[in-house]
């Protein structure tokens, strides 16, 4: 494998499979579970159009804190039959981050059975909701081994693992290597969030599922390697599907707490690049949401598969006013002080890297959902607004949801 190819295209596809599609929601298996689990206790529910009719709406499902979840859990265990109360098992590997603690929380008001991977505690918001597995996933015949003992089945692997960027080119080969030897063992399926940085520095407006990778970035040439590895291990019957989607909207760590908004609480909004340039953004509960949507049509794909996530296409201009709108205040602009980092960078290999991804404030970008919306449907997509109010920790009536900064 030739990780420093100039120009490499994305690892070759199967035929996708366009028939059988419908529309599901992560919430609707709460939903559509509940008035089951209503009826037990306060008699039938309503019909209208063949629909199940209940007075409890999406939002409300999405709004109620983590113990009222809980509870609604709880009456699901104890209404519903036996082969109702889990779908499938899922190991979140990396699951004390930003990314793995979403996908623990989609996947478990799925109803799903989650296993957290971790090498620390779990973040407080998802550990009633999961089965901890405190292992380092490099060290795989340990982690294999603790399932083995609570005579777990996975069905599902999905790989949250992510190293401090400067470390990536140390630890992402080693990491790919372990996910897949697990998937190997266990014959689960593997799961992983994509970024935009395959396409390199000069990456095109729209992005498609056959949009030639560019290795011209050390952060190209290492997840180019990585997909080509899990590409490869389809020969040997490991499955995957990878989501490519754009910078994290939540927890924090991103380029929204780190840099953008980090000076709000002064009036101070921090500007990468051009304000007016399409930017490529993913609101982690609707990124985890279409994960479980797609592993729930995973008997329809191929042995490899790549699908992109749109999420929200907004540009600084849009992202400032809409902080200016929460806050009801206009904000005073500062630009990023890319120089400055340049000569940080110098001492510094994770501020050298960051500075490495100043392209992507340069070239609009926007992700096409277009093969992803043929096999889910409508894709969730949360409004920039209120993406924004929910996870920005500078802004107020901030909810209490924020994992860890670290993935692994």
């Amino acid at each position: 494998m030739n990780m420093f190819r100039e120009h490499a295209r994305p690892p070759k596809i199967d035929q996708f499979n366009y028939a059988n599609m419908h529309t599901s929601y992560l919430d609707m298996s709460i939903v559509n579970a509940l008035p089951r689990a209503h009826n037990a206790h306060h008699g039938s529910t309503r019909q209208a159009h063949g629909t199940t009719m209940w007075s409890l709406k999406l939002a409300d499902v999405r709004a109620v804190k983590n113990d009222e979840r809980r509870a609604m859990m709880g009456i699901l265990e104890t209404n519903l039959g036996e082969g109702q109360r889990s779908k499938s098992t899922v190991l979140v590997l990396g699951a004390a981050g930003r990314f793995g603690a979403e996908a623990c929380l989609g996947f478990a008001a799925a109803g799903w059975t989650v296993y957290a991977q971790a090498r620390k505690a779990l973040p407080e918001v998802i550990q009633d909701s999961v089965e901890f597995v405190h292992a380092d996933a490099l060290e795989y015949d340990k982690l294999l081994q603790q399932l083995r003992e609570k005579n777990v089945s996975v069905d599902l692997i999905v790989h949250a693992l992510n190293p401090d960027y400067a470390r990536w080119d140390q630890l992402l080969p080693p990491i790919t290597s372990a996910v897949i030897a697990i998937a190997k063992q266990t014959g689960a399926l593997v799961m992983i969030p994509g970024n935009v940085y395959n396409f390199g520095r000069e990456l095109p407006a729209q992005l498609t599922e056959t949009t030639p990778f560019v290795a011209n970035t050390p952060k190209a040439m290492q997840r180019i390697a990585m997909e080509e590895a899990f590409a490869e291990a389809a020969q040997d019957g490991v499955r995957t599907v990878l989501i490519r989607a754009g910078d994290f909207i939540g927890g924090t760590g991103t380029w929204l707490d780190m840099a953008m908004a980090k000076s709000l609480r002064k009036g101070v909004f921090t500007r990468m690049g051009d304000p007016h340039l399409s930017h490529a953004w993913a609101y982690l509960p609707d990124l985890a949401k279409t994960f479980v949507m797609v592993a729930e049509r995973r008997a329809k794909l191929a042995h490899f598969e790549v699908f992109h996530y749109p999420g929200i296409n907004a540009s600084q201009s849009e992202v400032q006013a809409a902080f200016e709108s929460m806050m009801a205040q206009a904000l005073k602009v500062k630009a990023m002080p890319w120089g400055l980092m340049r000569v940080l960078g110098w001492v510094s290999p994770l501020i050298s890297a960051v500075v490495g991804m100043q392209y992507l404030w340069q070239r609009p970008h926007q992700l096409r959902g277009d093969k992803l919306m043929c096999l889910i449907g409508p894709l969730p997509q949360t409004s920039l607004h209120q993406a924004l109010r929910e996870y920005v920790p500078a802004m107020p009536r901030q909810v209490n949801r924020k994992p860890s900064t670290k993935l692994a």
